[in-house]
C-alpha cells in the first residue's frame, strides 16, 4: 500500500483492534503522507470486519 503498510502489516493491525486507516498507521508508528491509500486500507478493513461479522453469526448458529 504505502508508507511500508502492506497486507499483511494491515491485517496484523486489525487483528489487534485497528478499525480504521489512521490506526493502522498509529500501530505500526507510521503517518500518513499524501492520503491516497487511505481508501485501500479502509476497503481492506472493511473486508476483514465483515469476515469477522460473518464468522460471528456462523459461530452464534
Amino acid at each position: 500500500m504505502c508508507n511500508n503498510i502492506n497486507t499483511q502489516k494491515l491485517d496484523t493491525a486489525a487483528a489487534c483492534g485497528a478499525r480504521k486507516p489512521a490506526c493502522v498507521l498509529r500501530h505500526h508508528g507510521k503517518k500518513f503522507n499524501c492520503g491516497q491509500c487511505v481508501s485501500s486500507i479502509q476497503d481492506r478493513l472493511n473486508t476483514l470486519n465483515a469476515i469477522e461479522n460473518a464468522s460471528l453469526l456462523q459461530a452464534a448458529e
